[in-house]
């Protein structure tokens, strides 16, 4: 094995790892390797922060629309009428408000990342098991 075509040395293997080695160590004298990352690097470089935001925008998501049905829902079937109009008017109501609700909870998890948007789920969720609350706040 050749390294240098004008000068006949062969090189073994031996000599090799030594020259790794002392460029190894001549690097760490001149601070050329990467420092400690922070966490937040460490979030931000491997794309963990990003995953956060797709869970905190899925759990805003379900928040919203469950509480948009429930409350969009109640109003329409209030409407009342005739005939059960109001059956119609609170159907209406739980579709318009599932959508706009899941689209807000949505949003507002993508804001506020997972931390706040959990919060806001388990206060949401605390309230669906409310039996003397009619409706979530």
């Amino acid at each position: 094995m050749l390294l240098f075509p004008s000068v006949n040395i062969i090189q073994t293997p031996e000599m090799h790892y030594e020259k790794i080695i002392i460029r190894y160590l001549t690097k760490i004298k001149k601070g050329v390797f990467m420092r400690h990352l922070t966490l937040s690097e460490v979030n931000q470089v491997s794309g963990g922060d990003f995953f956060e935001m797709v869970g905190a925008i899925i759990i805003g998501s379900v928040a919203g629309a469950s509480s948009g049905i429930l409350k969009a829902g109640t109003v329409g079937g209030n409407s009342g009428g005739i005939l059960g109009a109001g059956i119609f008017g609170g159907a209406g109501g739980a579709l318009i408000g599932a959508i706009t609700g899941g689209v807000q909870g949505a949003l507002y998890g993508m804001i506020n990342s997972w931390d706040k948007t959990l919060e806001w789920f388990n206060n949401t969720a605390e309230q669906w098991f409310d039996m003397i609350s009619p409706l979530p706040k």
